[in-house]
């Protein structure tokens, strides 16, 4: 996983 999806929360990585 992508550094950018490690600071954002379980559920944002679904919308990002």
């Amino acid at each position: 996983v992508p550094p950018l999806f490690l600071d954002v929360q379980p559920d944002q990585r679904i919308l990002d």
